[in-house]
């Protein structure tokens, strides 16, 4: 992947990543982001349980600069909704957002419903040579997504948990669709550049001076140089900034693992 980023600097900008994500009121509880110190105990309750349950599946697609969504899934996705969203829907959202379809190269994971082979023969007619997705013989994609790597997706590393983050503030049923479609307008500069320097680790070591030119190549992508520190690649200052003062997910230190990703 980083050596056709190389070569078609243009790619990173035309691959439409696209997952779904289910939000229900229970909400994520994460130990880590949730600390209360003080000299007594202040007994205090974080309510992660209820009575009444709800919960709502979204689509997002991120390409380029632009965020897609979120687009109301049903929560038990199947194969015939899939292809019908992708034959129908998608073209038209793509349209109102100024996206030309026969540029972008769509991307998906190994979900059953992306599987199906009504999907995977929508994709080869749609997106002959310009899909990604799990290795499938015989079909026409541009490179497989590795199985189980939600690490690589952009929308999996940073987009839901950020996401997330804010919404599970609140405790209201209709929050969850009116905060998902306040898009911080830091978050794609995470997303694209992230996803290039998350692609390091998987080559070899022959390849750092390789891998080297293509991060500074990307810098546009993600607001500025990458800073290497011991050869830790950090998100990089201008970009962190932006985040910080614009979106502002997570109440918590700056070394949080959310906003400063380490590899």
């Amino acid at each position: 992947m980083l050596r056709r980023i190389a070569a078609d600097p243009t790619l990173l900008e035309r691959i439409l990543f696209a997952d779904e994500s289910t939000f229900g009121r229970d909400g994520t509880f994460n130990c880590r982001n949730n600390h209360h110190y003080g000299v007594e105990n202040p007994h205090v309750i974080i309510q992660n349980r209820h009575q009444t349950r709800f919960a709502t599946n979204k689509w997002v697609g991120i390409v380029g600069n632009v965020i897609i969504g979120p687009i109301q899934f049903p929560q038990l996705l199947n194969s015939d909704f899939y292809s019908g969203f992708l034959q129908n829907t998608l073209p038209n959202l793509l349209r109102n957002v100024g996206v030309e379809e026969r540029e972008i190269v769509f991307q998906q994971d190994g979900a059953p419903a992306h599987n199906a082979i009504v999907t995977l023969d929508i994709l080869d007619r749609r997106y002959a040579n310009r899909w990604i997705g799990t290795r499938r013989p015989g079909r026409q994609q541009l490179m497989a997504w590795p199985p189980r790597s939600p690490d690589l997706s952009p929308l999996d590393f940073f987009y839901w948990g950020a996401i997330k983050a804010r919404i599970y503030r609140h405790e209201h049923i209709g929050f969850i669709s009116s905060m998902a479609h306040r898009q911080p307008q830091g978050i794609c500069y995470v997303c694209n550049g992230q996803f290039v320097l998350r692609l390091m680790p998987y080559l070899r070591g022959d390849d750092n001076e390789e891998v080297r030119e293509i991060a500074i190549n990307r810098r546009d992508a993600f607001g500025g140089d990458p800073q290497i520190i011991n050869g830790n690649t950090r998100i990089c200052a201008n970009c962190y900034q932006s985040i910080r003062e614009e979106v502002r997910l997570l109440q918590v230190n700056p070394g949080c693992m959310k906003l400063n990703v380490l590899w």
